[in-house]
């Protein structure tokens, strides 16, 4: 996994992310929110209890749930049934890129640089709520030698 943003960087996104909603700044939080921002993936929760080890496992819940109903975080569900979470920076908490799954090693990317239409009107009566997009294949390390 590497890191996108520095952690002096992190810290500053984090604390201003937090604090745009009204939220109070925690080190949970700001622990949780930091290790978001620094991934190139969405994270599980077993992930970031995993690399988050002084926390248990019902605070990181709780700071997942806090941050995906202030549009912070979106969460979305893999093939294997289970959550994946990731820094919304467009503000909606909804899919607003597609995801790639790759069938060989399992991880899911979110595909932030491409943009998900929205849809105003769909058939008469119909409410959407919420897209999601999957595009299935290997990714580029396992695609490599096929």
């Amino acid at each position: 996994m590497s890191i996108s943003l520095s952690s002096s960087q992190n810290n500053n996104k984090a604390f201003i992310l937090l604090s745009e909603k009204g939220l109070k700044i925690t080190k949970n939080r700001l622990n949780i929110l930091n290790l978001l921002l620094s991934s190139n993936l969405p994270l599980s929760h077993q992930d970031i209890k995993k690399m988050l080890p002084k926390l248990d496992k019902v605070t990181v819940y709780r700071v997942l749930d806090t941050l995906c109903k202030n549009k912070i975080v979106h969460k979305l569900e893999t093939q294997n049934r289970f959550w994946l979470f990731a820094v919304c920076l467009c503000g909606k908490n909804e899919h607003c890129h597609p995801h790639f799954y790759c069938k060989k090693c399992k991880k899911t990317e979110c595909l932030n640089d491409i943009s998900l239409p929205q849809w105003n009107e769909f058939r008469k009566g119909y409410l959407i709520e919420n897209q999601e997009i999957y595009l299935y294949g290997l990714c580029l390390n396992c695609s490599k030698g096929v």
